[in-house]
């Protein structure tokens, strides 16, 4: 069977970092239209990697700033 990383020494800290770029959003969710992948984010989620999905938006010069961390829905 596969190990993951954080199964293999659950001193590593594994991210996957979601840049959400819509303001009008106030929770993530993965795509219903792919089951699969939707599936693997929860899967990593349930074995210690942190889903961490930030906002961000964009000023009218073009630069992006970072507004908030939006809360999962598994």
């Amino acid at each position: 069977m596969f190990k993951g990383v954080k199964e293999k020494d659950p001193n590593i800290r594994c991210v996957l970092i979601f840049v959400i770029q819509r303001p009008d959003c106030v929770a993530f969710q993965a795509s219903n239209l792919d089951v699969q992948y939707k599936e693997a984010i929860k899967n990593a989620h349930e074995h210690g990697v942190e889903i961490i999905p930030i906002q961000v938006h964009w000023n009218d010069n073009g630069v992006c700033f970072y507004d908030k961390v939006l809360p999962c829905l598994f």
